[in-house]
């Protein structure tokens, strides 16, 4: 199940559907934060000034990795469309921090960052 989001994550780019955000310098930088549902790891990200949102999975018991990268819109939706898989969330300007959900296929779960 893992295999297929890593598979799905690496080398692609995201999707945007409206206006890139105005990033808070205070939120350009460096994210940490886990996943957990249907797989269970850890992410680190990094946001930019023109809202462009990369992230990596790490999943904890395989060590196996995924990257992907998005937009994130003026409303501070995050909708990262990888292949097959999907990464939608939004991101709260005032504290810096971004949490949603992940799809592939049948499997789900949640994630949530934070500047670090």
């Amino acid at each position: 199940m893992w295999l297929a989001l890593a598979l799905g994550l690496t080398g692609c780019g995201g999707t945007t559907a409206s206006e890139s955000a105005d990033i808070p310098e205070e939120c350009v930088g460096s994210y940490k934060g886990t996943f957990s549902g249907d797989a269970k790891g850890t992410l680190t990200g990094t946001l930019d000034r023109d809202a462009e949102f990369s992230v990596t999975f790490v999943q904890t018991s395989t060590n196996q990795s995924a990257t992907g990268s998005g937009n994130i819109q003026e409303d501070g939706s995050i909708d990262i469309a990888l292949g097959p898989n999907r990464i939608t969330g939004t991101f709260r300007f005032a504290q810096c921090k971004a949490s949603g959900q992940w799809v592939t296929g049948a499997t789900k779960g949640n994630w949530s960052a934070s500047r670090r």
